[in-house]
């Protein structure tokens, strides 16, 4: 294997391990802010609740979001350019819209007048609840496809703004994403709280990770039916989409998992650690249970790239055009260059993390006072 297939296949790990960061941290906030009214039945345990997880974990992911994404912008800038700054704008409107109101509708509530704050937190809530849908249908389209094709000159072209999400984005991906949001939330409210609002935390567990598992049967057996993308051979680094070897072919994705026995080792333990962690609330032991459902975010990633590779960005109107490994990344010195980058500033920011969580431990909640 070449050397630029190794920088190839780091960085495709990376973005894997970015969407799974993105998939744990971010949603457990937007999760939040979804059930803060349902949590917090009054003014002080709503305040307690947010700051107990704002401390820990706005600023955190933050800086990993913004370190990680810049570096993956430039590795793969011939994926972003095509797609999230041409027709899936809406994914990069709604994350950033995650990232900035959040901070913004935390530290501003505390100052309005108890009136304003219903309308305040139904309006968070409900930008919270769209961010976790479309981020869900944004991770959904690798898996089904998007309506892209480029001209003679390379310029992308797209399809109607419906034909850009199918049916299982949204029923899937998308309902999965807001799933998983819930129980993030709710199974860190359970651990670390207690109370009034661990127990109305604890209600949630069940039901939600049932329908997680619900929705992650159902979709394996959906994407079976799909027309899955496969490689007729390795092209060239950096040769164009135009010139690809992409094809569809109708139960591509099952007859992978079939030909590589192996590769069902990823799907299983998703499936082992969802209902691991059905079992962790159902003995009571809610400490184990965020890590679980974190575990499981990471094995729904780690499914769709076993899945799908080498191709990234499928497109059904021109199969052979899709986005793969090979084509959409940057070249060799941008990734050498970027990878150097990271290996100065990871430290950094690891010690950045350290001293904000010794700085802001946490609070507990209890019967809606802080301790």
């Amino acid at each position: 294997m070449s050397g630029d297939m190794v920088l190839r296949l780091f960085w495709w790990l990376v973005l894997g391990a970015w969407v799974a960061g993105i998939g744990i941290l971010l949603t457990t906030e937007l999760g939040l802010a979804v059930l803060l009214r349902y949590l917090g039945h009054n003014e002080v345990e709503r305040r307690d609740l947010l700051a107990h997880h704002s401390n820990r974990l706005r600023e955190g992911h933050q800086v990993w979001l913004l370190l990680v994404g810049g570096a993956l912008a430039g590795v793969w800038w011939p994926l972003f350019s095509a797609t999230l700054f041409g027709g899936l704008w809406l994914i990069l409107l709604f994350i950033g819209l995650a990232v900035l109101v959040g901070p913004v509708a935390h530290g501003y509530r505390q100052r309005l007048r108890m009136g304003w704050r219903a309308p305040w937190d139904g309006a968070w809530a409900l930008i919270a609840l769209a961010a976790l849908l479309v981020f869900g249908m944004g991770v959904g389209i690798a898996v089904s496809g998007v309506p892209l094709r480029f001209d003679v000159h390379m310029a992308a072209m797209w399809g109607g703004f419906s034909a850009r999400f199918t049916p299982y984005d949204v029923l899937v991906p998308g309902l999965m994403s807001i799933a998983f949001g819930l129980w993030l939330a709710a199974a860190r409210a359970a651990a670390y709280c207690s109370g009034a609002v661990a127990t109305r935390a604890r209600r949630l567990l069940l039901p939600v990770g049932i329908l997680v598992f619900l929705i992650f049967i159902g979709g394996a057996v959906w994407a079976t039916q799909l027309p899955g993308y496969a490689v007729g051979g390795l092209p060239h680094l950096g040769a164009s989409p135009v010139a690809g070897t992409v094809f569809a072919v109708g139960g591509a994705y099952l007859e992978r998992f079939m030909s590589q026995l192996l590769l069902v080792i990823v799907p299983v333990l998703t499936a082992i650690a969802i209902l691991a962690a059905l079992f962790m609330t159902w003995r009571g032991r809610l400490q184990r249970v965020w890590l679980l459902v974190a575990c499981a975010v990471l094995g729904m990633v780690a499914t769709l790239g076993v899945m799908t590779y080498p191709v990234i960005l499928p497109s059904f109107a021109a199969p052979a055009q899709s986005l793969t490994l090979w084509n959409a990344a940057a070249g060799r010195p941008i990734l050498i260059a970027l990878l150097v980058w990271l290996g100065v500033l990871i430290p950094a920011v690891l010690g950045y993390e350290l001293w904000l969580w010794r700085r802001h431990p946490g609070a507990a909640v209890s019967g809606g006072s802080a301790h």
